[in-house]
């Protein structure tokens, strides 16, 4: 049978794929298989309507997937690395265990959006938005988070090394807290809760609370700022696991 494809705007018809399915599958079904089949023709799927699409392990490497509606679709494991998703709507779509590698998705919408242990390596976050969604135990290693929305995010567990952060918005996140104007280069800091340890981030460092006190002492002295900062982020984290 014929699936369509639209844009979601105009309503066009941008990709029509030949599809085998059930005749009474779910559109979310039918939708994810037209996906599948356009992306290994290597079709454009920008501006795509893909609302509620059914895409679970799919692999979608290199997919052109820019201003596309992806609202509530289902990513799971799904392969989108150096996929284009930018300026994408992906509002409350599940992205767990998604490998999204050097993808782009600048200016993209995540809120809401589940990217628990999702691998983000050297993915371009600019100015996306990512308010309440949740990248528990996410991989945001050399990620690109300048300009970023994580207002009441979920962070606990994530991993940060060498990710920038400069201008994000860290409002209300969760598991993790944001310390600035310290030391006498000034970087940012930040401290995020795992299960068993706090990790810290200060400019390339990444590490353990002891690890980065360790540092720090050797490089700025026992008195400098950063060591009261780390140990004051550190013990309000501990309080909001208290509380939880």
């Amino acid at each position: 049978m014929k699936q369509e494809i639209k844009h979601r705007y105009s309503g066009a018809v941008i990709f029509t794929a030949e599809i085998e399915c059930e005749k009474d599958a779910s559109i979310a079904i039918k939708l994810g298989l037209a996906v599948k089949i356009a992306v290994k023709k290597d079709a454009n799927l920008g501006g795509a309507n893909l609302r509620d699409a059914n895409l679970g392990g799919a692999n979608l490497r290199d997919a052109n997937l820019g201003g596309a509606n992806l609202r509530d679709a289902n990513l799971r494991d799904a392969n989108l690395r150096d996929a284009n998703l930018g300026d994408a709507n992906l509002r409350d779509a599940y992205l767990g265990d998604a490998n999204l590698r050097d993808a782009y998705l600048g200016g993209a919408n995540l809120g809401g959006a589940y990217l628990g242990d999702a691998y983000l390596g050297g993915a371009n976050l600019r100015d996306a938005y990512l308010g309440d969604a949740n990248l528990g135990g996410a991989y945001l290693g050399d990620a690109y988070l300048g300009g970023a929305y994580l207002g009441g995010a979920n962070l606990g567990g994530a991993y940060l090394g060498d990710a920038y952060l400069g201008g994000a918005n860290l409002r209300d996140a969760k598991l993790i807290i944001s310390f600035t104007g310290v030391g006498n280069e000034r970087r940012d800091g930040y401290a995020v809760q795992h299960e068993k340890t706090v990790m810290v981030k200060l400019g390339c460092f990444w590490g353990t609370k002891k690890e980065a006190i360790a540092a720090v002492t050797e490089k700025y002295g026992k008195n400098s700022g950063y060591v009261a900062m780390i140990k004051a982020a550190c013990k309000i984290l501990k309080e909001q696991q208290i509380e939880n």
